[in-house]
C-alpha cells in the first residue's frame, strides 16, 4: 500500500461500450496513459467487468510509477475504437477514479487497427454462420452479448471509415 506523496498512481477506470447496455463476465480493455509533455508513457491492459448495467471499471486497479502533470488517457476496448480522454490529473499515492462513461467507446474495429473499414468485415462474415451464433469470445461480438448478429454488423455499418483517437 502506497502512502499520500509517494511516485505511485492508483487508477480506476469507468467506461461505457457503445451498444453494450447489459452486464456481461468482462472485457480486456487497453489503457495507454501519456503525460502531456511526452515524459511517461504508460500501457496496460486490465481486465474491466460490468456493474450489471453496460458500465464497465477494472477489476484490479491499474498502479505505475507517475509523477505530476497531466495525463491524456486512451481507452481501447476489445473492438472499439481509441477513445482520448485529455489532460487529466491524478494525486500521487491515492486511488484516483476517473468515471468516463459520458462518451461511449464507439464499436466496429474488429481486426484491432482503430480504424472501421472494409477491412473489418472480413472476419464478421467468416463468423456469422446463422442467426446468433455463440461468439466465444470473438470480437466480432461487438455489443458482448455472447453471440455475432447482425446487430454486431450494424456497429461496423454506424461507424464504417472512422478512425480511433491517436
Amino acid at each position: 500500500p502506497s502512502t499520500t506523496g509517494d511516485p505511485v498512481v492508483i487508477l480506476t477506470l469507468k467506461v461505457k461500450f457503445e451498444g453494450v447496455d447489459v452486464g456481461v463476465s468482462g472485457a480486456n480493455v487497453n489503457v495507454r496513459l501519456k503525460r502531456v509533455d511526452n515524459a511517461v508513457e504508460i500501457n496496460q491492459t486490465a481486465l474491466f467487468t460490468s456493474d450489471g448495467s453496460g458500465l464497465y471499471q477494472n477489476q484490479t486497479p491499474i498502479s505505475f510509477m507517475g509523477s505530476q502533470g497531466p495525463y491524456d488517457v486512451f481507452v481501447k476496448g476489445p473492438s472499439h475504437l481509441v477513445k482520448k480522454f485529455a489532460n487529466q490529473t491524478f494525486v500521487l499515492g491515492q486511488t484516483n477514479t476517473l468515471d468516463l462513461t459520458s462518451t461511449l467507446l464507439l464499436g466496429g474495429d474488429i481486426n484491432g487497427d482503430n480504424y472501421v473499414y472494409i477491412d473489418d468485415p472480413p472476419r464478421f462474415f467468416t463468423e456469422y454462420t446463422g442467426i446468433d451464433t455463440p461468439a466465444n469470445g470473438s470480437p466480432v461480438d461487438i455489443n458482448l452479448d455472447g453471440k455475432v448478429s447482425i446487430l454486431d454488423y450494424g456497429y461496423f455499418i454506424a461507424n464504417f471509415d472512422r478512425h480511433g483517437d491517436q
